[in-house]
């Protein structure tokens, strides 16, 4: 196949840690390939870099340092040219303490912004009123509509892969104020898709260099190869990382949501729609595996078996993908309703909650594995003598007050969680709008179970979460209270110390007088 029928995605807004790989692969591919024209150089080579400079002639490269491996699946298709990728929701979290923060940003940059009939009107009392309501109500759980944005017409760079986003939001009991985010992606991101979707499919393997150091040290540029399973993918996910950029950009950046400010991980949940002609017998010849990899994610169909839902716990992603016109009804009369579109949208509001709450018990879990990791190099640092560090109590005591209040935090969260997410509260938050229950366990996934439903699944895991995570806080409490009681030591150790150093001070600098005074005294 020739090279030209591969296309490769390359990101457009990029890290500055990608900008800096990218450009350090550059320099040293340019010097890998200055050595190789020189026959003498080429010999002195690593054995290694040799056998990597005949595997590359022998491969197709596709961009900078992928190639084509060739190792293609008999399943594998030559595209995927009947994909579509019609809806993309991406999530955001505003934790109620934060809510009025959140409450003043939104209205003082984008009351004005809001899009209605295709028209921007003002919104700022009608939203004032609506964000007021919502925090009166903490005891509730509730869902509706919030904004409207277009950015049709800002025509930047940053932006034009939006046309227009429908915000709208899912309030729990007292946690967790939800933003659902629709993304009505512009033309030119669904050209885009369309040129993706149609152009060849491979498995890729990547190339790496070792760093500069060990180049020059042990005279060896290649590091070691990795393997992606399908191009499109590739293609696909760089594509939806641009997209996430324009939304954070104009949006989200400004609200500082939970998973935004996040210091831990920044993989905002999303849900991508697809749709497919003739899913079944894509399904019969497995020839959607390397694009969803199945190895990664648990999969749910419909009765019919026309419509899977795929969740990918690693990526903070859940995926729909369907029979195309599967929900499309023949209006009689006046109805022109667009059942298609009613199918998609009931199931993506019905699986906007479990996606979410599952990347929150995910970062979660992340943060007080960290709060360990912090206790554990704490305990380390007070343990490291050094007659200095007597003297730094402020700075400890600091470090101290900073875990404190991070553990207190954790413990108020996971004790609402056990109050807040009981099995009435969850069958609320995930079957509001369809009764998702349909949606059954399959039996292609790798790891087999009782028969489950979706509905089912998410209840039995989300209760066994908050429970190990409970186990896990108590843990970290139970090791918090010795460092607690060795800090207290440690402070009035100090403080004594300290005192007795002033004391002894005091006593050296006031010894002339006293000692006069003595004398004076005697004399009489």
């Amino acid at each position: 196949m020739k090279s030209e029928n591969y296309f490769y995605y390359d990101k457009k807004h990029k890290t500055k840690s990608e900008k800096r790989e990218e450009y350090a692969y550059k320099i040293k591919q340019k010097l890998y390939n200055f050595l190789l024209e020189s026959k003498y150089f080429e010999k002195k080579l690593n054995v290694i870099d040799r056998h990597t400079k005949l595997r590359n002639d022998r491969e197709i490269h596709i961009s900078r340092n992928y190639y084509s491996d060739r190792i293609i699946s008999k399943n594998q298709p030559k595209n995927y040219k009947k994909l579509k990728l019609p809806y993309i929701s991406f999530f955001e979290v505003i934790e109620i303490d934060k809510f009025d923060n959140f409450k003043k940003n939104l209205i003082s940059k984008f009351s004005s912004k809001h899009s209605r009939f295709g028209k921007e009107i003002g919104y700022k009392d009608e939203l004032e009123k609506k964000l007021t309501k919502i925090k009166i109500d903490l005891d509730s759980s509730g869902f509706g509509n919030l904004i409207n944005l277009n950015f049709k017409e800002l025509k930047t760079n940053h932006s034009d892969y939006v046309d227009f986003l429908t915000i709208s939001y899912i309030k729990t009991n007292e946690s967790y104020f939800i933003l659902h985010i629709e993304v009505k992606p512009s033309e030119k991101f669904n050209k885009i898709s369309a040129k993706i979707f149609k152009s060849s499919e491979t498995s890729l393997s990547t190339r790496h260099f070792h760093s500069f150091k060990n180049i020059f040290k042990h005279r060896l540029f290649t590091g070691y190869t990795s393997f992606k399973g399908s191009l499109t993918r590739e293609n696909i996910d760089n594509l939806i990382s641009d997209l996430q950029f324009q939304l954070d950009y104009n949006f989200l950046k400004h609200l500082n949501g939970y998973f935004t400010t996040s210091k831990l991980t920044h993989k905002i949940p999303k849900i991508e729609h697809y749709s497919i002609k003739k899913f079944k017998k894509h399904k019969e010849n497995n020839s959607l595996y390397s694009f969803f990899n199945f190895s990664n994610i648990i999969q749910f169909t419909s009765k019919d078996e026309l419509v899977d839902i795929y969740t990918n716990k690693g990526n903070n992603a859940v995926y729909i993908i369907k029979e195309e016109e599967h929900g499309k009804k023949i209006g009689t009369g006046s109805d022109h309703t667009d059942y298609d579109w009613l199918e998609s949208y009931y199931l993506l509001q019905s699986m906007a909650f479990p996606c979410v709450f599952d990347a929150i018990l995910n970062e979660e879990f992340s943060k007080l594995n960290h709060i360990k990791r912090k206790m554990y190099d704490f305990l380390e640092n007070t343990n490291k003598w050094r007659f200095y560090k007597y003297f730094l109590l402020f700075h400890q005591n600091n470090k101290y007050l900073k875990l404190k209040k991070e553990i207190t935090k954790l413990n108020l969260i996971t004790n609402r969680y056990k109050n807040e997410f009981n099995d009435r509260a969850l069958i609320f938050l995930i079957n509001h709008s369809s009764d998702v229950s349909q949606y059954e366990y399959s039996d292609k996934n790798r790891r087999q179970m009782e028969k489950s439903n979706i509905l089912s699944y998410y209840i039995e895991k989300f209760q066994d979460q908050i429970k190990y995570l409970t186990k896990k806080k108590d843990d970290v409490n139970m090791v918090f209270k010795n460092i607690e009681e060795l800090n207290t030591y440690r402070t009035n150790f100090i403080l004594q110390v300290v005192s007795l150093i002033i004391g002894i001070l005091a006593f050296i600098f006031a010894f002339e007088k006293v000692r006069d005074f003595i004398v004076e005294l005697l004399n009489k």
